[in-house]
């Protein structure tokens, strides 16, 4: 699809403007080709633009894509440290990411101890996450 919805054009025009959700947004419109052709580069570019603002999705997104060589150079550096600082701030993905970098040996010299710690992290989130849904759900009468 490449004929953007007025939602999808106003992302856009908030993008140019250095929005950082919008910037957010439109890296994830090129990433899955929603209202502009597929383009893994354009959403690197996208998702840097919102990383360098401090967006932990971005941060997580534009690891993976450095941690798999989607769109820009495979660069284990670049994906650790995107993944680092999104999961400081407590992205449940680039805990996951960085669990699965140290228990590779990605970048990073192969550490089954840093791995338990990002991978422990990941599911401490995971399971807030649910656990959040899940006490709501209690609360709600049947």
């Amino acid at each position: 699809m490449s004929n953007p919805t007025q939602k999808q054009k106003q992302t856009i025009l908030l993008a140019e403007q250095g929005d950082v959700e919008a910037c957010f947004n439109l890296g994830e419109m090129y990433y899955y080709g929603r209202g502009v052709p597929q383009d893994y580069k354009a959403t690197a570019k996208w998702l840097t633009l919102a990383a360098e603002q401090g967006s932990a999705k971005a941060q997580s997104n534009l690891g993976r894509m450095y941690r798999n060589g989607w769109g820009v150079p495979q660069d284990y550096k670049a994906a650790l440290k995107w993944l680092t600082l999104a999961a400081e701030q407590g992205d449940l993905d680039a805990c996951f990411n960085l669990g699965v970098m140290y228990r590779k040996g990605q970048g990073v010299p192969q550490d089954y101890k840093a791995a338990i710690k990002w991978f422990t992290l990941a599911v401490k989130q995971a399971f807030a996450e649910v656990w959040s849904d899940l006490k709501w759900l209690l609360t709600k009468k049947r």
